[in-house]
């Protein structure tokens, strides 16, 4: 499952994916994605992590959380442009309790 809002980035995640033979859902937003999480069981799911209706972590917490194992332990590779903002999220904590 490909997980993205921006349409730029879906097209070019299509003609990468398709390329390569692979076949996929595509959520726009959080909230379809929860919907297809529940509906099937995928291989890997590629999230934005700047996603509306809930964010890329949030559904990955979401995600990870299911009942059944095989679809809890599914590989989520996050997708952003935004590296600073995360690079901030995931490094302020580990500082603060480093400091």
């Amino acid at each position: 499952m490909v997980v993205e809002d921006n349409e730029l980035n879906v097209m070019l995640i299509t003609v990468l994916l398709k390329r390569m033979g692979h076949s996929f859902d595509l959520a726009n937003d959080g909230e379809e994605a929860l919907d297809l999480f529940k509906k099937n069981i995928y291989g890997l799911i590629l999230t934005d992590i700047n996603i509306p209706k809930f964010t890329g972590v949030q559904i990955s917490e979401i995600f990870r959380k299911d009942k059944i194992e095989q679809k809890a332990a599914v590989p989520i590779v996050a997708l952003t442009a935004d590296t600073i903002r995360i690079l901030k999220i995931i490094l302020e904590p580990t500082l603060i309790k480093f400091l």
